[in-house]
This record gives structure tokens, sequence and C-alpha cells, in this order.
């Protein structure tokens, strides 16, 4: 498992965890900044969040994340 940075659309979040609660991807921790989330997966599940519309970015935690 690795754990990601999830950047979404901040209109779309429920959206989105909506769809990473149907996945079964954990969701790890809630930013307080409106529209990011940490999520643990495997890195062949990372696609699968990369295509959850209002998903903008999604970078390994660690890594210098873009905003």
């Amino acid at each position: 498992m690795k754990t990601y940075l999830v950047s979404t659309d901040p209109d779309m979040f429920n959206a989105v965890v909506s769809v990473l609660k149907q996945q079964g991807i954990a969701i790890t921790k809630q930013m307080d900044v409106i529209g990011i989330l940490s999520v643990s997966c495997r890195p062949d599940q990372k696609a699968i969040v990369e295509q959850i519309p209002g998903v903008m970015a999604v970078e390994e935690e660690g890594t210098s994340f873009a905003l």
C-alpha cells in the first residue's frame, strides 16, 4: 500500500469521497485545505483514483505537490 495526496475540485469533493468509498479505497486523512485528502491504496489503484470525475491530481505522499 502507498499513500497518495489527492487534489480535487472543491465543488466535487463530496462526490470524490463517495466514489473512493465505493471503490474500497481508504481515506487516511482529510486536509484542512478544502479539496485535498490523503488516501491509502495499491499502486495499481492509483489509476482508478485518477479517473474519478473531479480529481485533478494524484501524487505519492512525500513528493512535491503542485496546486
